[in-house]
């Protein structure tokens, strides 16, 4: 403070200061040269704005859209969102689980706002997960922002296919029960495992 004018100027920079006070009380006097022991005395309240800013995310319309197959190996990368915080905080990332999907079964979020498949995705018969994300900026007063995602599971995508159409094997008809046929079947599907089921029916010459 300036004894002569009254000016009160910032000499060291609070934005660092270990206790991150809100709010500082400066006491002043003002007395005279002549009679230094009658003065008047007030306080000063000096209200410091901490932490002005939230995380924004970069999406504008506050929603994250993306399909992922349900086939997906395990530790596939969905997506990954991103907020930024215009006071230079570090902003870290957490997934708000929807009770009715738990997402959070089959998806993890990294802190740096990416997401990823954490168990397969074909033992659940959900076809969308939504669910909230928040953005934090770690600062004191702490401030958010949340953005929605959604993620849409693209089930049984493929048929099974055989390797050829038509299989053609003879036998004796002396062949014993319970004989294991000539010919072995195969099938392939790009989405699921195959599974072999039969019928049948009587051809007469």
């Amino acid at each position: 403070m300036n004894e002569v004018t009254g000016e009160v100027r910032i000499f060291r920079s609070v934005a660092n200061e270990l206790y991150r006070s809100q709010v500082y009380v400066l006491t002043v006097q003002a007395y005279d040269d002549a009679f230094p022991d009658v003065y008047a005395q007030e306080d000063i309240y000096i209200d410091v704005i901490r932490n002005p800013n939230a995380p924004q995310f970069e999406n504008n319309n506050n929603f994250y859209t993306t399909s992922k197959s349900e086939n997906v190996p395990l530790g596939t990368l969905v997506l990954c969102v991103n907020a930024t915080d215009r006071d230079g905080d570090v902003v870290s990332y957490q997934m708000q689980d929807n009770l009715n999907q738990l997402a959070s079964r089959f998806f993890f979020m990294t802190t740096r706002g990416c997401i990823y498949v954490q168990r397969n995705l074909f033992e659940s018969d959900i076809d969308t997960y939504t669910f909230t994300v928040q953005a934090r900026d770690n600062a004191y007063p702490e401030k958010f922002a949340t953005t929605n995602v959604q993620i849409v599971i693209i089930r049984d995508q493929f048929a099974p296919v055989f390797t050829q159409q038509n299989y053609v094997v003879t036998i004796q008809e002396t062949l014993a029960v319970n004989s294991t046929l000539p010919v072995t079947v195969r099938a392939s599907d790009n989405d699921l495992e195959v599974m072999y089921s039969m019928h049948g029916y009587d051809i007469c010459h």
